[in-house]
Formats: C-alpha cells, structure tokens, sequence
C-alpha cells in the first residue's frame, strides 16, 4: 500500500475526529431524550435502544482517538490494544438483535412480550449481550490475539502474526452477519404482519388481491426469462405472430360479437297471420 503524505494524514484525522464528535452529538441527543421521557425510559424497546446508543458512544470516543493517532503516524501500544479490545460493536450487535426480537414479539405477541422482557429478563438480556462483547474483550487483550489501528492504511486490522487472530477475527465476522441476518428475517416478519393487519382487513377484496398474488407468483420466472433471455423473447414473439389459436380467437371473438349486435332478420316469405289461417283451413 502506497505511503500517504503529512497532508493525507492531518486531513484523515481531523475527519475522523469531526465526524465521530458529530455521531457522539446525535447518540448523547437520543440518550438525553429517553432519561428525560420517563414514559419511553419506561419501555424496554427503549431501554434497547438506549444500550445501543451508550455502545455507539464509546465506539465513537475510541474512533476519535485513532484520529489523533492518525494525524501525528504514533500509536501507543498499549493504548492501542486495549481500544481495540473494547468489543462494543459486539454488544452492539447481540442488542441489536434482542432490540428486533423485542419489536417481533410485541407486534406478533403482545402478551408475550411482557413476559420475555420482564425486568428481571431485561437484565439477563443485557447481561448476554455482555457475556459475548466480554469474550471477545478476552481474547484481543491476551498475547495470542489482537486487534490494532494501523496508522498506515487508518483502520483496524487483527493481527495476523498471532496465533488467535484468525479465529477471533473468523468469530466477530460471524457474530456480526448472524445478527445482521437473523434480524432482518425479523424485520421483514414484522412488516409482513403489519401489512396484513393494517392493509388487508377480512373482506372479500382482500382475499381476492391475496389470491391475485399467489396466482401472480407463478408469473415471476417466465417473465425473468423473457427479460434477461433474448432466446426466449425471440421464441415468445414468434409464437404471438403465428399462433393459429390466437386466429381462431380472434376469429371467434369477432363472430360472436358481429350477431349480438346486428339484428335478427325475419324470413320475407313468412306471415305469422298467414301461417294461423293456412293451417287451420288445412283442418278444414
């Protein structure tokens, strides 16, 4: 990697540290908002939410001081490795995802809810997401493993050279994408359940545009085919411009609608006065 010049440098970290000051800003407005509203602080969505913010804050605090490092190319060692222990993204993640299974369960469940996020469950929560940030803090503050700011290329990177590194940096991937993953199911259940609750009521209209989009589903890959494959176009066009049953169709179609609109007419040679007499002289 290219070495970068003291202007580089100076310009890097005055960014880092204007723009982590200017997320702290916003997280210490959001943590103000909820301590000052005893009736949010009084939610556990919001007490969830007010842990992400505290997390968030003491990323932001480490974030700025490899600013510093930034601008004059040191790091002090120690230093360096214990902000590179503090595993608040982790926290950040498992509260994260207690923070959506929270939400599922207050839209899915809503008697549930106060039972899996009792105050004494509340802390067994918070205490989780800690275990697993604690462990982590563990094993990147031991000799075998460590995660370091490296002035050169301004960011994190685990250190290689030590034996635990690639496991620890191989387990915080799947903490984080796990998470990431397992909350966005969640999210996009609530959202389902929302929909069906709020914008399909029970009526008949509903059902149908249920219906529609079942039937609609099996339209999905052909209409994929015929837009990512020309061969398929060619072949759809084709069959359109020759297809003999689309003739008859059509055919059909216009002799069907040609007698309904044209009149009826009656034979010139048939009187119905003249039938009644006829036959009955015939009686005769």
């Amino acid at each position: 990697m290219e070495a970068s010049s003291a202007g580089e440098n100076i310009a890097v970290g005055i960014s880092i540290i204007i723009y982590t000051w200017f997320i702290l800003a916003l997280n210490v407005t959001v943590m103000q908002a909820i301590h000052q509203n005893s009736e949010m602080y009084r939610l556990n969505s919001y007490k969830l939410m007010l842990g992400l913010a505290y997390s968030d804050s003491i990323q932001m605090i480490i974030h700025s001081i490899t600013g510093i490092f930034t601008i004059f190319q040191v790091t002090i060692y120690p230093l360096n490795k214990i902000l590179g222990s503090i595993a608040c993204y982790k926290f950040y993640a498992v509260v994260n995802l207690i923070l959506a299974i929270n939400r599922f369960v207050t839209v899915a469940s809503p008697h549930t809810e106060s039972w899996m996020f009792s105050k004494r469950r509340m802390k067994i929560w918070f205490l989780g997401a800690f275990a697993v940030a604690f462990c982590f803090f563990i094993a990147n503050i031991s000799p075998w493993s460590s995660k370091l700011y490296w002035t050169d290329n301004w960011s994190w990177h685990y250190d290689k050279s030590l034996p635990w590194s690639g496991g620890v940096s191989l387990a915080a991937e799947i903490v984080d994408l796990s998470t990431i993953f397992i909350a966005g199911i969640l999210y996009v259940s609530i959202f389902v359940i929302i929909f069906r609750k709020v914008l399909l009521p029970e009526t008949k209209l509903a059902h149908l545009v249920l219906n529609f989009m079942d039937m609609g589903n099996s339209a999905v890959n052909p209409i994929l085919y015929l837009l990512i494959n020309s061969a398929f176009r060619t072949k759809f066009g084709a069959t359109i411009r020759s297809s003999r049953i689309s003739q008859l169709v059509v055919k059909k179609v216009a002799l069907t609608f040609g007698q309904k609109i044209l009149p009826m007419p009656l034979s010139p040679t048939v009187n119905p006065s003249t039938n009644v007499s006829v036959g009955l002289n015939n009686t005769k």
